[in-house]
């Protein structure tokens, strides 16, 4: 099932964009403006490894890097909502995240070896690591994308530039100077796991502000901001709609206590509205692309894509 690619990271980058290709079939791409890719680009600067991947994912499209950034910046074009579900749970001394991928059309997980640090990525076309599920030796995290009505395109990054800077980080102290020194596009929500430290964090960042919460019992997310420090931030569109399904579906099945937190991340119900699993538009073939349960031992694909990973043998 993964993928193992091996080099710098401009060549690993060019190999996941050759890959993923044909998804640019027929689409006439646009432009980020030369202002915001000149920021982008200079804030990048100190870290040099994502300007180098930023550039084999583009000439492996064989497009510019403006429009693979305005590619990547969902922020601009604000498209319909994802549909991503997490739930984070501390069990004794046990602790560990489910997470199902449904936003994307199509993933690939990929081993990436770099000479710096390995990652583990479910990589869709149009972003960089760490847009859906990413892990290192170090953090393991997975993302709900929150389409809300805040943007400011004058904030320093998109929201998938700034992920990708978050998944460089070696531990959670780390994480939170990353947090505080950079203003977002839009929001965004990082279910995360330092490995090392065993800890569990829930973090919500919408523009400049951003909420970071430990857990310690069971907690569960969706895509909308709601810590309580954030919900005066939360303005969502009027297409927001399974995203509060999803969230309500997760809490009733946990109030049931007859479900483990496996099944309910894979709760099937006949429609996007009472299910947790997103079912597609023909119901045959699900949205969900991956359901992945992950603890700082091993992380493990479930439903159709089983498959067992260890992060010592992995990372």
């Amino acid at each position: 099932m993964k993928k193992r690619l091996k080099g710098s990271h401009f060549e690993v980058n060019y190999q996941i964009s050759k890959f993923f290709k044909s998804k640019l079939d027929g689409i006439n791409l646009k432009k980020l403006s030369s202002q915001r890719v000149q920021k982008i680009l200079d804030l990048l600067k100190q870290y040099p490894f994502i300007l180098q991947e930023l550039e084999g994912r583009s000439e492996g499209f064989g497009v510019g890097l403006d429009e693979f950034l305005y590619l990547t910046s969902y922020e601009v074009e604000k498209l319909e909502e994802e549909k991503c579900s997490d739930i984070l749970a501390v069990n004794g001394d046990k602790r560990f995240i489910i997470h199902n991928e449904d936003g994307r059309d199509e993933v690939e997980f990929f081993i990436c070896e770099y000479e710096d640090k390995n990652v583990l990525d479910l990589a869709c076309y149009e972003t960089l690591h760490g847009s859906t599920f990413s892990a290192t030796k170090d953090i393991i995290f997975s993302i709900n994308f929150i389409y809300n009505m805040r943007y400011n395109l004058d904030n320093d990054l998109p929201t998938w530039i700034f992920t990708r800077i978050l998944l460089s980080c070696d531990d959670i102290d780390k994480v939170m100077e990353v947090l505080n020194k950079y203003s977002i596009w839009g929001s965004v929500s990082i279910n995360l796991l330092d490995v090392k430290e065993n800890k569990l964090y829930s973090i919500e960042k919408s523009l400049k502000e951003f909420s970071i919460i430990e857990i310690e019992s069971v907690y569960f997310h969706t895509n909308t901001l709601i810590h309580d420090e954030m919900q005066k931030y939360n303005f969502l569109p009027d297409n927001i709609n399974t995203s509060h399904a999803r969230y309500d579906k997760i809490k009733e099945l946990l109030a049931l206590k007859k479900f483990s937190y496996e099944e309910i991340m894979l709760y099937n119900n006949g429609n996007d509205y009472d299910s947790v699993r997103m079912l597609g538009e023909n119901k045959n073939h699900s949205k969900t692309q991956a359901t992945i349960r992950f603890d700082n031992k091993k992380i493990e694909v479930l439903g159709n894509r089983k498959e067992t990973i260890f992060i010592k043998n992995l990372l």
